[in-house]
């Protein structure tokens, strides 16, 4: 799988899993429904967005986004996990 098609079949994953956890959530009663139209909106348009824009970029320059951001995100949880 190149690394664009292992992106979008978590993404395919993540519908499901995200799909099951509104179900059980909004069975409990524990869903705003406002909000959540909000957010779903939202995500939405940053997911055509930024699909749009991952297809633009050649995969070598994907790849180091995405590891950029990772780190970044790992050390960011680092400091905050070490810090008093």
């Amino acid at each position: 799988m190149t690394f664009l098609q292992s992106v979008a079949t978590t993404k395919v994953v993540n519908v499901f899993s995200s799909a099951v956890a509104v179900l059980i959530f909004a069975w409990r009663g524990a869903v705003d429904f406002k909000l959540g139209a909000i957010l779903g909106i939202t995500m939405f348009l940053g997911a055509m967005i930024g699909g749009h824009a991952t297809l633009r970029i050649s995969p070598v320059w994907l790849r180091r986004v995405f590891i950029a951001v990772v780190i970044g995100l790992a050390l960011k949880m680092l400091f905050n996990f070490v810090k008093p």
